[in-house]
């Protein structure tokens, strides 16, 4: 049974308030928990949770006051207050603020020198507020970026900067915080990193491909194999020692490229016991883009193993064993198939192939259904002779668009009406006809990424999927940045989006416009959303 239990809001003095929020911490972490975060949630209050709350968060709260939203937010608030003071120390407190008002907050361990705390309050307003830290202030300024998982962890981040310079001018200090009673009994510590199914889609065997190339270059950067890494359960202790040397439990080891190393060798290591393949596992609780896993041989019968959270789980753990103790038990079930099939030996299974998006069935249909259907799209928009595909008949378009919608809210509800598809058909043509763009499409239709078709412009054969994301609600695009793969592909343009976003704009701005962006060589950027 849920619990949808909601504690009131403190009252009294700001003692009697502090002790009355510091009594509801646990029942507020445990309905937020149980009640609002999505399954496979990482309730661990270890700082790299903080990404998918950020994410679920920005999905119940964008562009909303959050402070007034719901008391989601004030649960919220007891989860990051939570990891703020692991991380730094001190003690809940409840202060006045200016624009929240009365909120529970962090208060600093004394020992942190004013001047720095100050420096952090000018740069950093929305983290420290009148020298405390205000959890509320962090997850509204996360809620208002937009930045889909990295403001709140980038907030942590500089409160643990300041923590460690603290810590090198004083040696033998160490953040000390005062616990919240029933708190540790809510945490789920459990390692998460097995699982049963995965559920690859054409986007997941794209992301899959940009990992293993990225795997390649850490091979290389890392010389394997050499004789302290030569993939063998004994290079494993050694692998995770240096894991916990550079990664502390207060510190997010997803923000940290050098991290990436740790999963890779350990999961090169698991496919030489396992068999099988790198695949790819896309979990809400992990962000949209998922992670990477390692598929054993389905002779086994094993679940897939995800080597990133195995790395997180050891980081959290700190025993120094938790990378050997998974092989342990992994070879222990290879060795009980084995003794079965006395035949079988592991083999690294064929990777599916990257997917198609410049030719596969659902573009070439769309492609064709769109050409048929121009004569009387054009017809109907004013007679044939006045759509040449020329850049002039571009302004017709404009003028056509704004002629019939009169609100961004207006025409994103009539998307999917005719005029408006045969109108971003048209429009993507013109810059086929005459730059040379390339139509591209995602071979699968998924719900959360509506925005294709695109076109892309570029010697390569593909583009770059993650290149082109949801255009919704964002306001501005980034012309001036090139944004090329490693194809030489650029995205141009999302000729369904800039209908959408045409109204948004302003006066200002041309259809046309996007025809500067071939002569230039320039891209089109487009922050992720989903």
């Amino acid at each position: 049974m849920k619990n949808d239990a909601r504690p009131g809001p403190p009252s009294g003095t700001p003692q009697q308030r502090t002790e009355q929020w510091v009594a509801s911490v646990p029942q507020r972490l445990d309905r937020l928990g149980k009640t609002h975060l999505p399954t496979g949630f990482p309730f661990n209050l270890a700082p790299d949770s903080l990404e998918p709350l950020e994410v679920f968060l920005l999905g119940r709260f964008r562009e909303k006051s959050v402070p007034d939203a719901s008391g989601i937010a004030l649960d919220a608030c007891a989860y990051v207050g939570e990891i703020i003071l692991d991380t730094i120390g001190g003690e809940w407190a409840w202060a006045r603020t200016k624009m929240y008002g009365p909120q529970p907050v962090i208060g600093l361990d004394p020992a942190f020198a004013e001047d720095r705390v100050a420096a952090l309050a000018r740069t950093y307003p929305h983290v420290v507020v009148k020298g405390h830290v205000v959890p509320m202030a962090m997850i509204d300024h996360a809620c208002r970026a937009g930045s889909w998982g990295t403001d709140l962890i980038e907030s942590h981040r500089h409160l643990l900067g300041m923590a460690e310079r603290h810590a090198e001018k004083h040696p033998g200090w160490r953040p000390t915080r005062r616990p919240t009673p029933g708190v540790d009994a809510l945490c789920d510590l459990s390692p998460g990193y097995e699982i049963s199914a995965v559920n690859e889609t054409g986007s997941d065997m794209y992301a899959l491909h940009d990992w293993l190339e990225e795997l390649e270059t850490i091979s290389d950067a890392m010389e394997w194999p050499h004789p302290e890494r030569d993939f063998t359960p004994g290079s494993l202790a050694g692998v995770e020692a240096e894991l916990l040397e550079d990664h502390h439990r207060d510190t997010p080891a997803s923000d940290d490229d050098s991290f990436h190393a740790y999963p890779a060798y350990l999961g090169e290591v698991l496919l030489r016991l396992v068999g099988g393949r790198w695949g790819w596992h896309a979990d809400p609780a992990l962000r949209s883009d998922g992670t990477a896993v390692i598929i054993p041989d389905p002779a086994l019968g094993l679940d897939a193993i995800a080597p990133r959270l195995v790395a997180h789980h050891a980081i959290r753990a700190r025993t120094g064993r938790e990378f050997t103790a998974l092989y342990d038990r992994i070879r222990e079930a290879v060795q009980a198939y084995r003794a079965e099939h006395p035949g079988w030996e592991p083999v690294r299974g064929e990777i599916p192939q990257r997917p198609d998006w410049g030719d596969n069935p659902r573009l070439n249909t769309w492609l064709a259904e769109r050409e048929a259907a121009f004569p009387a799209w054009a017809e109907e928009a004013g007679g044939e002779e006045m759509w040449d595909f020329s850049a002039e008949s571009l302004d017709r378009l404009e003028a056509l668009v704004r002629e019939m919608f009169s609100t961004y809210k207006d025409m994103s509800a009539r998307e999917d009406e005719p005029f408006l598809v045969g109108a971003a058909w048209y429009y993507g043509e013109v810059q086929v006809r005459l730059y040379g763009a390339v139509w591209q499409c995602r071979p699968e239709a998924e719900e959360d990424l509506p925005n294709d078709p695109f076109l892309v412009k570029g010697e390569g054969e593909g583009a770059d999927a993650d290149a082109v994301e949801d255009d919704e609600d964002y306001e501005d695009y980034e012309d001036d940045e090139d944004d090329e793969d490693d194809d030489g592909v650029s995205v141009i343009s999302s000729p369904p989006d800039e209908l959408r976003v045409l109204l948004r704009r302003g006066e200002k701005y041309r259809l046309r416009d996007v025809l500067s962006r071939y002569s230039h060589g320039l891209s089109q950027t487009y922050p992720r959303l989903s």
